[in-house]
């Protein structure tokens, strides 16, 4: 993608391959289709084992169904070197504890918050009954930061899952990410003792640099483009470092930046914004950008994808 920035990628939803590893592939044509691919995908794996690669998984587009296909590498009964295993997506993702973090700020409004509303439907529809999930929004003001969702079971929640993706409205205000991430950090480290058996990621989206109605006038950190102020006190990667803190308790970290290329303000703080999630999250392939809202459903599926890969 080319206004599209990862480290490394994972699945491609287009039947595109990826680095590290992973190789993908659309099995979900009808007729002919389907035929052809399941043929490419047969002779594509047996070059690769006649050369001793072994891909960790192979992945099918889930669609709007969740119906992921993923070939795994597992250890055989005999102690040879290869078996593959294919299992369902919700299957896996049963074994998945996901907390997700959204910014609902002003400058969310319109084709933003649209789409990604959007790509959080797929998202969340993909997981497994058995799934955990947690949900916390933020802005400024009187709803700074709200816990959406307290983490649960998915089939417990599953319609105010629903409800809270509909009800984000952006209000306006500013970029409270600091916030968001103390209230995070203390709710998915109290999920982690009553789900012990799921793993357990968390996902960031935000279209911006963490702002401060209080900062916005002396400006600490001297990054300042018109009125708008990167605000330390809102970083989460500042002292005390909270982003290390959720990653230091065995969390798989992501995170997704969305900005306007035809913003001057956005383009002048993208350099800031990549720095700091690029130390937000636990590996460098775990962060995405992208000027395109549209491209959200598509980073949200490739994130669900590596995390059942990851499992």
């Amino acid at each position: 993608m080319a206004n599209d920035r990862r480290k490394r990628g994972g699945f491609l939803g287009n039947g595109g391959s990826s680095s590290g590893g992973r190789f993908g592939m659309s099995l979900t044509g009808p007729g002919t289709m389907f035929t052809i691919a399941f043929i490419a995908l047969a002779i594509g794996m047996g070059v690769l084992l006649s050369r001793g690669v072994t891909p960790k998984s192979v992945l099918s587009d889930p669609g709007e169904t969740g119906e992921l296909e993923i070939v795994l590498e597992t250890p055989s009964s005999n102690g040879s070197r290869l078996q593959l295993k294919t299992i369902k997506f919700k299957e896996c993702a049963s074994k998945a504890a996901v907390g997700l973090i959204v910014d609902r700020s002003g400058s969310m409004l319109g084709a933003k918050m649209n789409n990604l509303q959007d790509a959080l439907s797929t998202f969340t529809t993909n997981l497994g009954g058995q799934s955990v999930i947690g949900m916390v929004s933020f802005s400024s003001g009187n709803r700074e930061v709200t816990e959406d969702v307290p983490f649960s079971r998915y089939q417990d929640v599953k319609g105010q899952v629903a409800s809270a993706i509909r009800s984000y409205n952006p209000p306006g205000g500013s970029t409270h990410t600091r916030a968001a991430f103390e209230l995070m950090k203390e709710r998915i480290i109290e999920a982690q003792k009553n789900f012990p058996e799921n793993n357990f990621a968390m996902i960031l989206l935000s279209d911006g640099i963490p702002e401060s109605e209080v900062e916005a006038s002396s400006c600490p950190s001297g990054r300042r483009f018109g009125n708008r102020c990167f605000a330390l006190t809102q970083d989460p990667t500042q002292d005390p470092n909270i982003a290390k803190d959720i990653r230091d308790a065995g969390i798989n970290v992501y995170a997704i930046a969305i900005y306007n290329k035809n913003d001057a303000s956005d383009i002048y703080f993208l350099p800031d914004m990549r720095n700091m999630m690029q130390n937000i999250v636990t590996d460098p392939a775990n962060f995405y950008e992208t000027p395109d809202p549209a491209k959200l459903k598509q980073i949200y599926k490739e994130i669900a994808q590596r995390i059942c890969s990851d499992l």
